[in-house]
């Protein structure tokens, strides 16, 4: 099954970041400050409203399908003989490309997969046949296939994988660091965004709690002995 991840603590992240450029940029035009308010609820709930909104206009009352796509088909994982894949087939064009890959022409023409909608309702089916394929083939081998028919798709990289990637490794994102208490360098991830004129490279690990308290206290203009005072009274 599919991995979790955080999108909705690091969307919020990304959404606050946007709303305060939006906030300083405003406030160089205008000279007027404001509050930038972003919350969980509201990330998960805008990333996910597409499913929201269809069910509040036209009451599909979608289930779960594991990795399976309710969108489209077929658009799901898929066994090789040597690891997983996944295949994303979304349009009729792309459709076409698979069935001819599959040797199944005829289903240009079956009622049961003439939108994306019918073929996701039918996903099973077309998750089934392409499931036939992949199991015969090592990942290297369906994916120089399905490269070459113009079918998105791509290998599963687990979380043992993912740091002997080819692509990975060529750029260069992640950078082991030094960081208190591991017992070896801890692969950190660079920002995923590049800018021409600057640098959005890693400068140093997170902090520890309190790491550099004293330093950014001193850099406001508190001296040692009012940073200590701080300090005793547990105020910082």
């Amino acid at each position: 099954m599919k991995s979790a991840a955080s999108w909705a603590d690091f969307g919020t992240a990304l959404f606050a970041a946007f709303g305060t450029m939006a906030a300083i940029l405003h406030h160089e035009r205008t000279g007027e400050g404001q509050r930038v308010e972003a919350s969980l609820l509201r990330t998960a709930l805008g990333m996910f409203h597409f499913n929201n909104m269809e069910e509040y206009l036209v009451g599909r009352g979608r289930q779960a399908t594991g990795n399976r796509s309710p969108f489209g088909g077929p658009a799901d994982l898929f066994q090789t003989r040597d690891g997983w894949i996944q295949v994303q087939v979304i349009g009729m064009g792309l459709f076409k490309r698979w069935c001819r890959l599959m040797g199944e022409d005829h289903w240009f023409t079956d009622p049961r997969f003439q939108t994306d909608d019918l073929r996701a309702t039918n996903g099973s089916v077309l998750s089934e046949r392409m499931q036939l394929w992949a199991a015969t083939r090592t990942t290297a081998e369906a994916l120089s296939a399905l490269q070459d028919a113009q079918l998105p798709a791509g290998p599963l990289l687990t979380t043992a994988t993912v740091f002997d990637d080819p692509h990975i490794v060529q750029t260069g994102l992640l950078k082991p660091m030094d960081y208190p208490g591991l017992p070896r360098p801890a692969p950190m991830i660079g920002c995923p965004i590049e800018m021409s004129l600057f640098d959005t490279g890693i400068r140093m690990p997170p902090p520890v709690l309190g790491e550099h308290t004293r330093e950014i206290l001193g850099s406001l203009g508190y001296d040692e002995g009012s940073i200590d005072q701080l300090r005793d009274a547990r105020v910082v």
